[in-house]
């Protein structure tokens, strides 16, 4: 005997592209302002790292300690 509850749901994928276009629009908006940021303090050969959940950014230089 199979219950209901051990089905998973599946999200609609119109709702589930549309979640994840959101979710990347979201990290690209942070990525092209934090970019414009650090060109316009011309902070040259800083990299960008951007967590998926957008929670955390962390900039870094290679070249530095």
């Amino acid at each position: 005997m199979q219950t209901s509850g051990s089905k998973r749901v599946k999200k609609p994928w119109a709702e589930h592209s549309s979640l994840v276009q959101m979710r990347y629009r979201r990290k690209g908006t942070l990525q092209r302002m934090l970019r414009s940021y650090f060109d316009d303090c011309r902070c040259k050969g800083v990299y960008l790292l951007i967590h998926e959940d957008n929670r955390e950014c962390h900039a870094y230089s290679p070249g530095k300690t």
